[in-house]
């Protein structure tokens, strides 16, 4: 059922309808209206498609501006905000 905290969307490339709650994993925000939108099963394939060098699962180093070290980090989701999105890290 849709709701404030559940609501519903259509993913801009399949087409499917979720709620977020019933997304798997749950979506926190389907963003802005101007953005697209994609569900995991488009997000994976969208992933391969473009041969990302990440995928989720992997480990790799990261490092804000103003530290010094890098440390090791996972990726827990891609989210592409368009199908033009270059960085959906």
């Amino acid at each position: 059922e849709a709701s404030d905290c559940n609501d519903l969307a259509l993913c801009d490339r399949c087409d499917r309808a979720f709620h977020q709650q019933c997304h798997n994993p749950p979506v926190a925000s389907f963003g802005n209206p101007e953005d697209q939108w994609f569900c995991s099963s488009c997000t994976l394939e969208l992933a391969k498609m473009r041969k990302l060098s990440l995928q989720v699962g992997s480990f790799t180093w990261v490092q804000l501006p103003r530290e010094s070290y890098p440390w090791p980090a996972r990726v827990l989701r891609i989210d592409f905000s368009s199908l033009a999105d270059k960085t959906p890290y």
